[in-house]
């Protein structure tokens, strides 16, 4: 066989039969910068392939160039095809070594599984970055440290650490916090970045309003022993700065408000980031809305 070599595109005699019949059959090979234009990728994307024998050319002449036959531009196309349906590189060289219609129905299956859960993740994270989105904007343009009584609806958390009752300041396990915190994110539990925790009732009649659990609020029902329901009703609540010692003051005056108008408290208290360690670096500007329990005090006149 008697090739060209060089830079240039090769052209191939190779001696050869047809019918009996000795005739001379002409090859054409695309030099790399041919190749890579036709299929349009960069050369330096042939050159990782064929290093990772994904991908090499049909030969490599004396001179180190790279040449490929037009046939390959096929096995190309595989590749391409795969790649932009995110399978692996590993993946494709495997199937490509085993190439066949049930391999590739297979490969196609597999990966059309793993497009669905990225898809439902992307979908959850998109959830996520809306909603903490709409509580800054909310943040950005609410009243601060005027007290109302509203009428909320059902709220679901999840719970991922529990707060000792002896002081405020006493360490919870912290590793223990950590892991329900990395399977509520690994899981897709949270709908917001934003945390919330939660004073059970009795430390609100006791005036202490020492904090219980801590977590974060989620959209959607799920079975699981750490989910705990903020049911629905009426709430006291205020929304203010929360730098310093200021959360259990805003419990006392939504306490006193709820005092002073009629109400009784009638549930857990409630706390809710709007502002915090996500949004800003200065405590001081830190921003949470409070929510007490109440119902109206029945005073037996009809």
């Amino acid at each position: 066989m008697a090739c060209g070599r060089g830079g240039k595109t090769q052209h191939c005699l190779r001696y050869g039969s047809m019918n009996g019949v000795n005739i001379f059959m002409h090859e054409y090979y695309f030099k790399m910068g041919e190749f890579a234009t036709i299929c349009g990728v960069k050369k330096s994307t042939l050159v990782h392939y064929a290093d990772i024998g994904l991908f090499k050319p049909h030969h490599i002449g004396e001179n180190g160039y790279y040449y490929y036959s037009p046939t390959q531009i096929y096995v190309y196309e595989v590749i391409d095809i795969m790649r932009r349906m995110s399978i692996p590189l590993e993946e494709i060289k495997a199937y490509l070594e085993n190439q066949d219609v049930m391999n590739c129905r297979e490969v196609l299956k597999r990966n059309l599984e793993l497009l669905k859960a990225k898809r439902k993740e992307m979908e959850h994270i998109e959830r996520i970055i809306e909603n903490t989105l709409r509580d800054v904007d909310n943040a950005l343009n609410q009243k601060q440290d005027e007290i109302e009584v509203i009428t909320q609806e059902e709220d679901h958390y999840f719970f991922v650490y529990k707060m000792p009752y002896r002081t405020e300041k006493a360490a919870y396990d912290l590793g223990d916090a950590r892991a329900m915190i990395k399977r509520c994110k690994d899981s897709w539990f949270n709908s917001t970045l934003n945390v919330s925790e939660i004073v059970l009732q009795e430390h609100v009649l006791d005036g202490s309003f020492k904090k219980t659990y801590g977590g974060f609020r989620i959209d959607h029902k799920i079975e699981d022993e750490n989910i705990m329901i903020r049911p629905a009703g009426q709430y006291v609540t205020v929304c203010s700065k929360s730098g310093g010692n200021k959360i259990p003051c805003l419990y006392r005056k939504l306490k006193k408000y709820a005092d002073e108008h009629g109400y009784q408290v009638c549930g857990n208290a409630y706390e809710e980031d709007q502002l915090s360690y996500i949004t800003e670096h200065d405590r001081e500007n830190y921003l949470v809305r409070c929510y007490l329990h109440v119902r109206p005090i029945d005073t037996g006149n009809h």
